[in-house]
């Protein structure tokens, strides 16, 4: 069957790769969003560390050691959502290691990486 220019088999490939193009933007789309999300947690527990610290500080009351109490939990909550966050965003491949570390790892030579006896 020919449609156009076009045979079937053209046809399928070109749905082949605009589906795979339209995955990758989705893919890209994700990891900017992981990314965003990664950089809003880090502000929230920055300011959750912030509000606990004032409570402490500034008020001597009881009333003020609950708020401390909630302020810190609240950092605890959003540092577990944020790990979790972050290893599934490189189990998936959305995010890369690019540090000192990651260097230090790919130019390591495999003969020198194993144990001699």
């Amino acid at each position: 069957m020919i449609i156009g220019d076009c045979s079937w088999v053209d046809m399928c490939y070109w749905q082949a790769y605009l589906n795979r193009r339209e995955c990758r933007f989705l893919f890209i789309i994700a990891a900017m969003l992981i990314k965003t999300l990664t950089i809003v947690a880090f502000l929230a527990i920055v300011i959750s560390l912030g509000s606990a610290l004032f409570h402490i500080v500034k008020h001597k009351e009881d009333s003020d050691s609950a708020k401390t109490a909630r302020a810190l939990t609240m950092r605890i909550g959003l540092s577990l959502t944020l790990f979790v966050l972050l290893f599934i965003a490189y189990a998936t491949g959305m995010v890369q290691p690019h540090g000192i570390g990651a260097r230090m790892h790919a130019n390591q030579n495999p003969a020198t990486a194993t144990s001699n006896p």
